[in-house]
Formats: structure tokens, sequence, C-alpha cells
């Protein structure tokens, strides 16, 4: 384990890191799929995979 609660993620190449647990991961999972994060209406497009056949078609 390497801490890096002190690095800076500006400089990261990304700039989007996150440094997170299990547990939180778990809250902010248990939050999305209860309706806490986004309207459950929101979800569905989010999981819906697209048609691409017919876009190359």
């Amino acid at each position: 384990m390497v801490n890096t609660t002190a690095i800076s993620v500006t400089s990261t190449w990304a700039s989007g890191d996150l440094i997170s647990t299990a547990a939180d991961l778990e809250k902010f999972v248990k939050a999305l799929f209860s309706g806490k994060v986004v309207p459950p209406a929101e979800l569905e497009p989010m999981f819906t995979v697209p048609d691409v056949q017919a876009a190359f078609s």
C-alpha cells in the first residue's frame, strides 16, 4: 500500500483521480441505485447499451 493522501491529483494525467475505500464505494453504489444520486429514470440510459450495429449499417 502507498499513502497517496499528500499527492495533488491536479498534476496527474486525467486530473480526476479518486482516493477511496471499499466501504466508500459500497455507500456510493447503494446511494446510486436507490435513487439518492440521480433519479431512477436517469439510470436507465446510463446502463442501456446502444445499438451500435445500426450505426455502422
